[in-house]
């Protein structure tokens, strides 16, 4: 569902998952990009979602200040999905660059 409204509003982007010991139980950190008042209203909806217990924001700005490119990294994709292990699970913008941005778009 979350694909199809992305697709909807234009918005692209990656949602890593690392599983946790327990069935259901992980972390999650999501690359959006888009219209950024979209991108906002997008992220309140998740933010408020009561399945989400911590969000952050760990970068908020033009693409091109975060990758030095205006260039989307995943505008192929409307949400891919990868799982990871806790270990490369990304904490900061230069993690999803440095560890997720390299993968193949097409």
């Amino acid at each position: 569902r979350a694909a199809r409204n992305n697709t909807r509003l234009g918005v692209t982007g990656l949602l890593v998952h690392a599983r946790m010991h327990r069935k259901g139980e992980g972390l999650f950190a999501q690359w959006l990009e888009g219209d950024r008042r979209v991108v906002h209203d997008l992220y309140e909806t998740i933010k408020t979602d009561s399945r989400h217990t911590y969000c952050e924001v760990l970068f908020d700005g033009p693409i091109a200040d975060a990758t030095g490119t205006d260039d989307r990294q995943f505008e192929a994709w409307a949400l891919a999905q990868v799982d990871t292990s806790l270990g490369a699970f990304p904490t900061t913008v230069e993690d999803f660059l440095d560890r997720l941005a390299p993968v193949e778009h097409h």
